[in-house]
Parts: structure tokens; C-alpha cells; sequence
């Protein structure tokens, strides 16, 4: 089994801490790609973002329309934040990328998603 497919798993448990290590091996092994798409499913189950939002960035992200999903407004709180961090991450931005999830992580301490991504980034 690969660390993305158990990291659904652990996502699907409600288990989102072992989630968020079981993706950042899967990053660091890069054996899938693309990313974001996974991310966003991952937060679907736990994120305070309206469904319909959510729907369009999974489609565009699907599509791999980064820049499109980007533009979609989102609310101002942590998970919104690590959504975009993960997008400019998807699209090279890197700077942007933990800048994102440096915010995302200044208004939630505990967001493992955003803390892993911002590690792999700054290594």
C-alpha cells in the first residue's frame, strides 16, 4: 500500500494527524503526484469551507487549473490558508506556498497539515 492510499485511510478514520505524516512521506518518497487535489481531500472532512467552495477547487484542481482555483474567494481562517499554500506549492511558488501556511499556522497552532507542508518547504 502506498503512503497516499493510507493516509486516505488514516483521513477517512478521522485520524488527520497520522494523515498528515503518511502524506509528507509520500511527498518526500514523491510517489504521487499531483498533491493539492489529495490535501483538499483531506481537509473536505474537516474543514469549515462551504461544500459547493470545496466542489470547485476539487474540480479545478482535478483539472490541474491551480491559477483558477486561486482566484475562488475563500474565508479567512487557517484551513483557507493551507489550501492556498498547497495551490502555490502545486504551481512552483514556493515563497508564496509558506508564506500561506506560515499565516495558516499563526492562526491555528495546531494545523499538522500546514506544519509538515512548511517543513518540507523550508528544508
Amino acid at each position: 500500500m502506498s503512503y497516499y492510499r493510507a493516509a486516505l485511510a488514516s483521513a477517512r478514520m478521522g485520524d488527520f494527524t497520522a494523515a498528515a505524516r503518511l502524506v509528507q512521506c509520500s511527498l518526500v518518497f514523491k510517489e504521487d503526484a499531483p498533491y493539492t487535489r489529495r490535501f483538499l481531500e483531506l481537509l473536505r472532512g474537516n474543514a469549515d469551507i462551504d461544500a459547493s467552495i470545496l466542489s470547485r477547487l476539487l474540480t479545478l484542481t482535478e483539472k490541474q487549473k491551480y491559477k483558477k482555483a486561486l482566484k475562488i474567494r475563500l474565508p479567512v481562517n487557517t484551513k483557507a490558508h493551507t489550501i492556498r499554500g498547497l495551490l502555490y506549492a502545486e504551481l512552483g511558488n514556493f515563497p508564496a506556498a509558506r508564506q500561506q501556511f506560515a499565516l495558516a499556522l499563526a492562526l491555528d497552532t495546531g494545523n499538522t497539515l500546514a506544519r509538515n507542508a512548511l517543513l518540507i518547504l523550508t528544508r
